[in-house]
């Protein structure tokens, strides 16, 4: 077990930048974290409040790099970041991690128009990102997933259904993974950016959970059904038509 000496033995490896990014986390852990997490899990409430503060502190651009508005952290100060956070909220801390991913892939994966879309309204806390893999028939299996993406023009069109999405009750801006082409198995998923607020989204049930509440944990039914949506990541050119 890791004790208050080897946590600093490990912020010692890290970089000045890195190490403020740390300190950062840890003054945000005690003053906006560690006062209210047992009420966010006596309330079974997703602090939304709290994921913008963490915004305006920075930390929502922790694997962003700097020159598009985020930290540019290096792995093992992330790792450290969320050791801060976890130690007064686990559910806060993963909540956290969540929309940072998201923000993470489209820096890296994203055009530069997704970038310039997406990015400054999650860096800046304004709009909260969540990540949908799970469906009800499909969880460790990825592979599995039946949610289909079809062409429709020149956007795609989304149907099916998405469980135990952290942070789904608040979230503007998903990231869906699909089935673009049934026949092709995996090498037909692909993964689009969705409006949480489309028409056709039904945003589901919080669920009851024994703890953590903090995630805001819901599913997501229809996604964007007969909208058009914009892809965030890479496409087999076959997917042209419903699978």
């Amino acid at each position: 077990m890791n004790t208050s000496a080897d946590y600093r033995n490990d912020d010692a490896r890290l970089d000045d930048a890195d190490r403020a990014i740390v300190a950062t986390a840890r003054d945000f852990a005690r003053e906006h974290v560690a006062p209210h997490a047992a009420a966010w899990e006596h309330e079974r409430r997703m602090p939304a409040d709290a994921l913008r503060r963490a915004a305006e502190a920075g930390l929502c651009g922790l694997f962003v790099a700097r020159d598009l508005g985020g930290l540019g952290a290096g792995r093992r100060a992330v790792a450290r970041v969320l050791e801060e956070l976890a130690g007064e909220c686990m559910a806060f801390a993963f909540s956290l991690v969540v929309h940072n991913n998201l923000t993470g892939n489209i820096a890296a994966n994203g055009n530069d128009d997704q970038k310039a879309r997406y990015l400054p309204p999650m860096l800046s806390g304004e709009r909260i990102g969540a990540f949908s893999l799970t469906e009800p028939g499909a969880g460790s299996d990825a592979a599995g997933i039946t949610t289909a993406a079809w062409r429709d023009g020149d956007g795609w069109v989304i149907e099916g259904e998405k469980a135990w999405v952290t942070n789904g009750n608040t979230a503007e801006i998903l990231s869906a993974y699909v089935q673009t082409d049934a026949s092709a198995g995996w090498r037909g998923i692909a993964c689009v950016m969705v409006d949480a607020e489309a028409p056709g989204v039904e945003r589901l049930p919080a669920y009851p959970l024994l703890g953590t509440h903090g995630l805001g944990t819901n599913g997501f039914r229809s996604l964007a059904a007969g909208s058009r949506m914009q892809m965030c990541y890479w496409l087999p050119a076959t997917a042209s038509k419903r699978p």
